[in-house]
């Protein structure tokens, strides 16, 4: 790898990196940080099988919108949660439009109060089993935003912190959203959307005891933003209704689906 990187001088279209065997973390940090420094047009970085911890030179690569000027797919897919330091609040990717994100834990600077990602071409945006720092916001600044998706599954909640996810949040602000996916537990960071055509909701069932009222508060500030959405999608939708009777009722008559045509 270190001598291709050397041979090839050129901009490279695309790069795709797949990581089977461990390998020194300094050196893998050295051909990535030199990747994000080519001017690579499309990315595609996979390490399920071994944490990939991104040192504060490539996370700054990565951020930095002279390196990744011309970026327009990011697809990274690490293994559960492999750092990425995050110490600026306002990140610019000028072309990207596609994110494909999985087992990332950012780590954002204490003096940064939340993560501000600005993508004015960005189409599509997927996350997967994502976490980052307590207290912390991740905003998603995307006007031609179409599409998001968020999982989160049994391995994120095995490896999970102690902290309540309650405590973060993601936000999207999009005037073109047309459809929104969530699948998970319903224990999962706050999210908040823009208006939307449809929504597509797999509530899984929880590997382990968790709190029925929580779960259903998560659900509760998520369904009350589909106020303007023609059609919401449920499946398996596991809940416990016997042990919260009175905030499931109070969750199912607080929404005015005013313009629900399939439900």
């Amino acid at each position: 790898m270190s001598r291709t990187l050397l041979l090839t001088t050129m901009d490279l279209e695309s790069f795709s990196f797949a990581i089977y065997n461990k390998l020194d973390a300094s050196l893998l940090n050295t051909w990535i940080s030199n990747i994000f420094n080519r001017r690579v047009k499309k990315i595609k970085i996979h390490s399920s099988s071994y944490k990939l911890h991104f040192s504060a030179l490539t996370s700054y690569y990565l951020f930095n919108s002279s390196s990744t000027s011309s970026l327009q797919e990011l697809e990274l897919i690490l293994k559960l949660f492999s750092i990425i330091q995050v110490s600026i609040g306002s990140l610019h990717f000028r072309h990207l439009k596609l994110i494909k994100l999985s087992g990332i834990f950012f780590k954002i600077d204490t003096s940064i109060k939340s993560m501000n990602l600005n993508l004015p071409l960005l189409n599509k945006f997927e996350m997967k089993n994502c976490n980052w720092s307590s207290g912390k916001d991740v905003i998603v600044q995307a006007p031609l935003l179409e599409t998001v998706s968020l999982e989160q599954d049994n391995i994120f909640y095995k490896a999970k912190s102690n902290i309540p996810p309650y405590n973060r949040s993601i936000k999207f602000n999009s005037v073109n959203l047309k459809e929104f996916t969530y699948c998970g537990h319903g224990i999962s960071q706050k999210v908040y959307l823009p208006s939307y055509d449809s929504a597509k909701i797999i509530l899984r069932k929880c590997i382990k005891k968790v709190s029925q009222k929580g779960r259903l508060l998560f659900i509760r500030v998520l369904l009350q933003q589909f106020h303007h959405a023609k059609s919401i999608k449920f499946e398996e939708f596991d809940l416990d209704l016997k042990v919260s009777n009175f905030y499931y009722i109070y969750l199912l008559v607080s929404f005015n689906f005013y313009k629900i045509s399939h439900l």
